[in-house]
């Protein structure tokens, strides 16, 4: 293998981590926005219940001011200076304090939904690359394992079967007959079938092997450098 090659192949190894890693760090900060989003709208529901509570102290006022006009009516003339006027400069103060913070609950309520659906796209995207980078290393490990596993079984077959067949060739009588138990033994080992299980039980083995992608999918998004094994 050339330099090159293996320089490439190495690179092409470490990418679907390194992608882990940036998409993990990326849904980090989106939920680290998510939640300063969702403190800066607590804090500007608070300010906007604590307002409207101080503007209820002034649920009479308006009751007060037209009654306070209307006995000036009653006198024919103008009465006294209106005692209640700093009252209604804070009401109105307040009012607009309330409308203010009532728009800004608005902006932060929106940003708030997009920093949410942010935190979504980002954890989609990571659950993504960890599958990928599961796919990635298990193909190529898989591959070398399962090809070697069946060069094995057929290797084994072989020389089990031409075990039998030398064995039958060439013994008679009582040695056949004993070797017979062996070699039957030894040929249903050669036509091994996998146990009956129901589909979708415990002993179901695509049930427990799609357990163990899960558990080291879960495993990847906590650390993308943690060791992927399927054993």
């Amino acid at each position: 293998m050339s330099t090159i090659t293996a320089a490439k192949k190495s690179t092409t190894a470490t990418e679907p981590r390194e992608a882990l890693k940036r998409a993990i760090s990326r849904r980090a900060e989106c939920e680290a926005a998510l939640k300063e989003s969702r403190a800066a709208f607590d804090r500007a529901t608070a300010a906007h219940a604590e307002a409207e509570a101080e503007l209820r102290q002034f649920e009479d006022l308006d009751e007060r001011l037209a009654k306070q006009k209307a006995d000036t009516f009653k006198r024919g003339k103008p009465g006294p200076a209106d005692t209640m006027v700093s009252e209604k400069q804070q009401r109105d103060q307040l009012k607009w304090q309330a409308s203010e913070i009532k728009g800004a609950l608005v902006v932060l309520e929106a940003e708030h939904v997009q920093a949410e659906k942010a935190v979504a796209a980002a954890t989609d995207a990571a659950s993504t690359a960890a599958w990928k980078l599961l796919a990635t290393e298990a193909v190529e490990r898989l591959t070398v394992e399962l090809v070697a596993a069946k060069k094995l079984a057929w290797r084994l077959e072989s020389v089990a079967l031409a075990l039998d067949q030398v064995s039958g060739l060439e013994t008679r009588g009582e040695v056949r007959l004993a070797l017979g138990p062996l070699m039957a033994r030894l040929s249903e080992a050669a036509y091994l079938k996998p146990d009956p299980v129901v589909v979708g039980s415990e002993r179901d083995p695509l049930r427990v092997a799609g357990q163990r992608w899960r558990e080291l999918r879960s495993r990847l998004l906590k650390d993308a450098d943690a060791e992927i094994s399927w054993n």
